[in-house]
């Protein structure tokens, strides 16, 4: 049995708490409850630090898998914490606002940093010592489709610019910056 906002549920779970079947489409988009691994979840949030170098690379690893549908819909939004953590901290300087220049302002160990896991670790500390709350995060994220969108439209110009390098001076940099 689970309670979420004060509603309890008991039909996806077994007494061990583990969602023992599938949801429906339609019970989902109602109640916001997946099964993700046989655990029952609400709508995911996507944390990531600097997110343009981490959403091009989860985007393409997602595409190649073929789960971008499934992403789609368990996945609702998706933060990214450097421009909040910068506008709280105030620090602005170059590797200020890195994982590890955050975790050891803030005295938190940096001990295995650059694991994946261990980074969603540390940001999450970063977080909770920032004393950042779920609603900053909220307020600051754009829905998984529009980031995946925006990572396209990104590659797509990377490559529209790869074509007018052939033109060499001929064109200005100012008309590539435009592109």
């Amino acid at each position: 049995m689970r309670t979420i906002d004060s509603k309890t549920f008991e039909k996806y779970e077994n007494e061990m708490g583990t969602a023992v079947e599938e949801i429906a489409k339609e019970t989902s988009e109602a109640n916001g409850l997946t099964n993700v691994r046989g655990e029952l979840m609400l709508n995911v949030v996507l944390v990531a630090h600097k997110c343009k170098f981490d959403a091009p690379i989860l985007i393409n690893s997602v595409k190649k898998i073929t789960m971008t549908d499934d992403f789609e819909y368990v996945v609702v939004d998706f933060p990214d914490t450097l421009p909040l953590i910068k506008s709280v901290t105030n620090r602005k300087k170059k590797g200020e606002c890195t994982l590890t220049g955050l975790a050891s302002w803030l005295q938190i160990s940096t001990e295995s940093a650059h694991n994946a896991v261990n980074d969603a670790l540390m940001l999450v500390k970063i977080i909770q010592n920032l004393k950042i709350k779920t609603k900053q995060l909220i307020d600051r994220s754009i829905t998984w489709t529009d980031k995946i969108a925006s990572v396209c439209n990104a590659e797509k110009s990377a490559t529209q610019l790869k074509t007018l390098d052939k033109l060499g001076t001929c064109i200005s940099s100012d008309i590539k910056k435009n592109c």
